[in-house]
């Protein structure tokens, strides 16, 4: 839509300038009695302003007022810019009334005018003071100059031209076209802006929650690692702990199979010194490989007969035959054992029937004196009595 504009805004432009005509033969006089009156004005305010006149005979730049230059230079410039001005077609629009009668108004002609009016005044003034009639009648230069200028651009305005009125209207409506299209720049620049700022808050947000997250997700990666490293060392401190309690468990049971075994010894240390008999007492005979002179027992030799009826005993009670051969076991002990004194070790009755010390302790744990008592089996408390 813009660019559209723009090239109709251009078009129009370059139409209204093929139908205005920059020079003519009026411009160009007008330029020449410009040129002229510029000249005679420059001469008559040096001349006027310079104390004691202006001789060209003998004219010097060095004695140049510099008063008197200065305010040539302004009055040449002054009236010479307004006059282009308005070859340029610019204009100074002033409000005049009031309410709704207000109208604008150009006020560069009457500037321009006012201007060579000051002019023409000044050369008229220095033409008395030279008290020369034609110098001033030169006065009228500058005013003619203007007259020229006017008439030259009439001769430039195109007739089917838009007049000032017009043009100030239309001029007032592009200048509201203008400020419509600025303030609609204007808000899509701040509406794009308001957009930019959300995206760039929420672009905010989502980073924080995302950090958010990773803190969160590192600390329960870290809670998780702690959790297990201390149960690690929960189990390896319970492991560690079972592992010492075995082996003290180890340690203890083989520190008593050395306190026994260190106890039997000495007990058949003991009984080897100082063997006793008693005459009459037979030991049985089942499981001794030793003769009864072995165990330092003197006499004859244990009927069959009893034998045989212990196990009859011992089957009659529901026993399996290894459990029959253990309770053996501890009945021949505990009738060796009451034959001498209770001086017969178990590791010295291992020895004397060649057996492990320890399934003597088995079958002395397994079988005691009481069992045998309860089941009246205890016939070697028979014999003693």
């Amino acid at each position: 839509m813009t660019e559209m504009e723009n090239e109709a805004k251009t078009e129009t432009k370059k139409k209204s300038e093929s139908r205005r005509k920059p020079f003519t033969p009026l411009v160009f006089m007008a330029s020449l009695l410009s040129i002229g009156s510029l000249i005679w004005t420059t001469y008559s305010l040096l001349d006027f302003f310079q104390e004691g006149g202006i001789d060209p005979a003998t004219f010097d730049w060095k004695n140049v007022s510099i008063i008197g230059l200065s305010a040539a230079a302004t009055a040449d410039i002054a009236w010479s810019l307004t006059m282009f001005a308005e070859y340029r077609g610019v204009r100074i629009m002033v409000r005049l009334g009031r309410g709704e009668k207000q109208e604008e108004m150009n006020i560069l002609p009457l500037v321009g005018w006012v201007e060579v009016l000051f002019v023409a005044t000044l050369l008229f003034m220095h033409g008395k003071s030279v008290g020369d009639g034609e110098a001033a009648f030169a006065a009228i230069l500058p005013i003619l100059t203007k007259f020229s200028w006017m008439v030259a651009l009439a001769d430039l305005k195109d007739p089917s031209d838009l007049t000032d009125k017009e043009k100030r209207e239309i001029a007032e409506m592009e200048r509201d076209a203008r400020h419509m299209r600025a303030k609609l720049d204007a808000t899509a620049r701040r509406h794009e802006a308001e957009l930019e700022e959300k995206r760039r808050k929420r672009e905010a947000l989502l980073e924080e929650k995302r950090l958010e997250n990773e803190l969160k997700l590192a600390d329960k990666e870290t809670s998780y690692k702690l959790q297990e490293m201390e149960l690690r060392q929960d189990n390896s401190i319970k492991a560690l702990i079972e592992t010492l309690k075995t082996e003290l468990q180890i340690n203890t049971l083989n520190d008593r199979a050395r306190v026994d075994l260190m106890r039997d010894e000495h007990d058949r240390e003991m009984s080897l010194r100082s063997p006793r008999t008693i005459s009459g007492q037979v030991v049985p005979q089942r499981g001794l490989t030793h003769s009864p002179s072995t165990l330092g027992i003197e006499g004859g030799a244990q009927q069959a007969q009893d034998v045989e009826s212990v196990f009859h005993d011992l089957a009659s009670m529901g026993l399996s035959p290894a459990e029959q051969k253990r309770a053996q076991t501890a009945r021949e002990y505990y009738t060796a054992d009451a034959l001498h004194n209770g001086t017969v070790t178990k590791t010295a009755f291992a020895k004397a029937n060649h057996i492990w010390p320890s399934r003597v302790s088995e079958a002395t744990q397994d079988y005691p004196v009481e069992w045998f008592v309860q089941n009246g089996l205890a016939t070697w408390m028979a014999s003693q009595n």
